[in-house]
């Protein structure tokens, strides 16, 4: 499955880094997200979050105005960082042009919006004295608001606005590029510090790094043991109708959300088989448990559920045993990750949004003539492949049915306007290509 991350930036950095990025090969899809200014960045973000698999932004002020507003990153996200070298070669340029030019009267744009530090010249970094990196900046950043950061592109052209006026200085050099945007618009000299082409392309490959990485963790076991209160002192061999009525549950579940579990009868329960990647997904990111209120919404029925993720199936599955044992002692599921760290609990998913996922599927449901179950393993099949464009084969793989079955569905969903022709898949061999749907339900 191909991978796509965003890169988050304004017009101009987007453009510069296409240029250098156009003859290197990277393992994801990269695509160039312009927004419109500073304080965008959230809004834009909770935009495309869910259609990229990473993000990468143009300096670690961006991403962490991002992450601030957003909560902590779960997929990959970079920064493209400055680096000495992007300061230096501007200065040598400066200096070979002008031999004369006066390095105490250039200034740095970061060190004109945070109160109480002193404004840093050229001439301070060339001795060395005034390394202001990511780190030292982080540092102020935690002092400051969401709103103060958000601010920080207006606070440099408003700053260096009047110290212009009072003749200051002569030149700025700007690693903001939406400050940069504002000073040529007030015809204020400046020079903007590009990231230099090595700093780039390191970044980008990290991210490539953190994807494989990502991809490895989503095919690590996952473990599932549940069990209910009245079956907890029956064994693994005893037949009862508790017993029986969860096993068809839990097969109806499997396929309304298309996890391919493999189910194994267990003492007092049962064990479901997966990997980590399903588990983040019938949880929402490991926050709620699904399971539990499925059951309780169908059978009447409340369960003791632990979640296990492990380097090997037996590590998951001891990792789902000590997360059921605190189920059970607690009345919550938990769920235990790969490295055996604090469990965490994890909420009932609400019947309010089961009611309300099955209203959205309703009149979808009506326009197609298909069942709202069949809907919502299309639904499913759709998340779990994690792109809205599918191919029918595809789509049958994973629902596990034959491809004309697909085919029925897809004519369905095209005929009542919810899916849409938007290309075509080669043949790997001979044969005429396939045609690739996007499907919105």
């Amino acid at each position: 499955m191909s991978c796509k991350a965003a890169l988050i930036s304004s017009a101009e950095h987007c453009d510069y880094i296409r240029g250098i990025m156009k003859n290197i090969e990277l393992n994801y899809e990269l695509d160039y997200v312009v927004c419109p200014s500073f304080q965008d960045l959230p809004k834009v973000f909770a935009e495309i979050q869910n259609q990229y698999d990473a993000f990468c932004t143009t300096g670690a002020f961006a991403r962490e105005a991002i992450l601030r507003t957003h909560g902590a990153a779960e997929k990959p996200f970079v920064s493209i960082s400055e680096s000495p070298a992007e300061f230096y070669q501007i200065l040598f340029h400066l200096l070979y042009e002008d031999r004369t030019c006066d390095l105490s009267r250039i200034v740095f744009d970061h060190s004109l919006w945070i109160p109480g530090l002193e404004v840093i010249t050229a001439l301070d970094y060339a001795k060395g004295s005034a390394r202001f990196d990511d780190k030292k900046r982080m540092e102020f950043l935690a002092r400051f608001s969401l709103e103060e950061l958000l601010d920080v592109d207006r606070i440099i052209v408003e700053n260096a606005k009047a110290r212009w006026a009072d003749g200051a200085f002569d030149l700025i050099i700007c690693r903001h590029s939406y400050a940069y945007a504002f000073l040529k618009d007030n015809g204020i000299p400046c020079k903007f510090a590009y990231p230099t082409p090595d700093n780039v392309i390191d970044s980008l490959v990290h991210l490539q790094d953190e994807l494989s990485l990502m991809q490895m963790n989503d095919n690590l076991p996952g473990v599932v043991y549940l069990t209910s209160p009245s079956m907890q002192s029956a064994s693994a061999e005893d037949i009862i109708p508790e017993s029986i009525e969860l096993q068809k549950c839990l097969l109806d579940f499997d396929q309304e959300y298309t996890t391919g579990l493999m189910m194994k009868k267990a003492l007092g329960g049962f064990e479901l088989y997966t990997t980590r990647r399903t588990l983040q997904r019938i949880t929402d990111n490991f926050t709620q448990c699904r399971l539990c209120t499925y059951m309780l919404g169908r059978l009447g029925m409340e369960l003791s559920v632990g979640y296990g993720i492990g380097r090997d199936v037996m590590s998951a599955r001891t990792h789902a045993l000590e997360a059921y044992n605190l189920s059970v002692k607690s009345g919550k599921s938990y769920v235990i990750g790969c490295s055996g760290s604090v469990p965490r609990a994890l909420e009932d998913a609400g019947v309010p949004a089961e009611e309300e996922v099955s209203e959205k599927l309703k009149k979808a449901s009506q326009d197609t003539g298909l069942s709202v179950m069949t809907l919502q393993r299309i639904r499913s099949a759709i998340n779990l492949q994690g792109d809205s464009d599918i191919t029918t084969q595809d789509l049958a793989g994973t629902l596990q049915v034959t491809v004309a079955n697909a085919n029925r569905f897809v004519n369905h969903l095209l005929s009542a306007g919810y899916a849409e022709v938007v290309g075509e898949k080669k043949a790997p061999l001979r044969g005429r290509p396939t045609r690739v749907y996007r499907i919105e339900l």
